[in-house]
């Protein structure tokens, strides 16, 4: 559905939104006080073509799943680095841990002097064992 214009931020239909929670996203915004995360949020979840809604948090692990169903919004808080953020309608499992990779939150281990980085394991790739991209890709 993308048709790229040079300088558009913005698409006017999307099936999957994700955002990623900055330091000023709790703050309050609105009468009420409802916070900035909470109303884009609610802008996305009443976009008509929107499926499914990704609020990841950088400063902990932490994933709130919002994915429409047939009676509405269902939601999901995934906290632990081993919960399955399954998004079978996007061919998207993964382990929430992986989102996380490389941060501080989930740093790369260095390998030992001596020891195989791992590189050579990961450079192959057909489909048969998890290589390749494309629609029920695992990512580990």
């Amino acid at each position: 559905d993308y048709e790229p214009v040079a300088g558009r931020r913005f698409v006017d239909r999307a099936h999957l939104l994700a955002e990623v929670v900055s330091g000023t996203d709790d703050d309050p915004i609105l009468p009420g006080g409802v916070s900035w995360i909470d109303a884009k949020t609610r802008l996305y979840r009443a976009h008509q073509a929107c499926r499914a809604v990704l609020v990841i948090e950088q400063r902990r692990i932490a994933v709130v799943v919002w994915e429409r169903g047939p009676d509405g919004w269902d939601e999901r808080r995934l906290t632990d680095p081993d919960d399955a953020l399954d998004l079978p309608g996007f061919g998207l499992r993964c382990p929430v841990g992986a989102l996380y990779a490389g941060t501080h939150l989930r740093p790369r281990r260095r390998p030992a002097p001596g020891a195989s980085s791992g590189r050579d394991r990961d450079r192959g790739g057909g489909a048969a064992d998890g290589g390749g991209s494309g629609p029920g890709r695992v990512l580990r």
